[in-house]
């Protein structure tokens, strides 16, 4: 994956920059290990984010990530439509009636009470 980076900014007609050179070291590491089935995996791949001032090439490195990976199935999200969505859809859930099986409403029904256990002496032999 090192070498995928170093090609796309060489296609590109610049160098990695050396504050660039850690994320790309992780981003190597992480397409190692989802490049391995998840049942081979003693624990699943850690996150990564990438932050810092605008213009430093964060959005040049998730794009260059994901090329490289094999895997057609992947998503990329940036950060805003990341929020963008998940507030919605807290928004969408805080205000829509609760739903049951076939999504239709679920009626709420008030607790159960289950009755409490009756103890007896049980005589000795």
């Amino acid at each position: 994956m090192r070498a995928h980076f170093l090609r796309a900014a060489g296609q590109r007609g610049f160098t990695l920059d050396p504050a660039q050179e850690p994320p790309v070291e992780r981003l190597s590491r992480l397409a190692g290990e989802l490049a391995h089935p998840a049942w081979r995996l003693r624990r699943p791949p850690r996150h990564l984010y990438l932050w810092g001032p605008v213009g430093r090439g964060k959005s040049w490195l998730v794009d260059t990530f994901l090329d490289g990976l094999p895997t057609p199935r992947k998503r990329r999200l940036h950060v805003h439509d990341f929020f963008r969505r998940l507030h919605e859809g807290v928004a969408r859930e805080s205000h829509a009636p609760p739903r049951g099986l076939g999504g239709r409403p679920r009626r709420r029904r008030a607790a159960r009470r289950l009755p409490a256990p009756r103890l007896r002496r049980v005589p000795r032999p």
